[in-house]
């Protein structure tokens, strides 16, 4: 009896576990055909706003950034395009794509988006809007949004931007991993690196809102002040 009792027991678990693999492979299977499919419909927009010259993308081609396996293709097929054209199309869609994600509350598209506009290679001039974007990522509780915006931030190479994040995290009394924020200066290719670094060290690091000087500069921005006050 108690042979027959471990046999069950064993049997159950051997189907338990192979219905786990069933499971886990058939969704792994269902999200690459999806994506693949995903890539191919974005390779033909893209194809097609390369050979017309339009980069508006459709509306019904930007409601579907906001699924994240769609997203992941929308970005991947952009980097079928050229720096120059890739910061087009996103320049001239920024005003849709920004509300996209505004009116989106779903905390990991934010920051799946935040972790891909790191690598569009935007300038600073064209980061507009974007930046704002990412700094109201900011305040979202999640070290991982916080941190691919912060990245994204750091790409535009716009050191005003840079210090306008640093006192928001300051102001809203948000930490953040200190290695993770000093690498992410070190790292920083702006045309006045070093002046930020300096600044953003005595803000964050010895203490929350030490550098009085920063924030009464910083604050008393537009945008600054729409983050502070959410």
């Amino acid at each position: 009896m108690i042979v027959l009792y471990y046999l069950c027991l064993n049997l159950a678990f051997i189907y338990v576990v192979l219905f786990v693999y069933l499971f886990t492979n058939t969704k792994r299977k269902t999200h690459s055909r999806i994506l693949t499919r995903s890539i191919w419909k974005f390779n033909r927009v893209l194809d097609r706003c390369e050979s017309s010259g339009d980069y508006h993308l459709p509306k019904r081609t930007i409601r579907g950034l906001k699924h994240t396996t769609k997203l992941e293709a929308f970005f991947q097929s952009c980097k079928r395009l050229g720096s120059e054209k890739r910061a087009r199309l996103f320049v001239e869609n920024r005003d849709a794509i920004i509300s996209l994600m505004q009116r989106e509350k779903h905390k990991t598209i934010h920051a799946f988006f935040a972790y891909m506009m790191k690598d569009i290679d935007l300038s600073k001039e064209q980061g507009g809007g974007y930046g704002d974007l990412m700094l109201s990522f900011l305040t979202e509780n999640s070290v991982y949004t916080r941190e691919n915006a912060l990245k994204a931030i750091y790409s535009f190479g716009d050191v005003k931007l840079v210090s306008d994040a640093f006192v928001i995290l300051s102001r809203k009394r948000i930490s953040h991993n200190e290695k993770l924020l000093m690498d992410g200066l070190l790292a920083f290719h702006g045309d006045s690196a070093k002046e930020i670094v300096p600044n953003a060290t005595e803000v964050l690091i010895p203490g929350i809102g030490r550098s009085k000087r920063l924030l009464e500069e910083t604050v008393q921005h537009d945008r600054v002040k729409k983050v502070l006050e959410e």
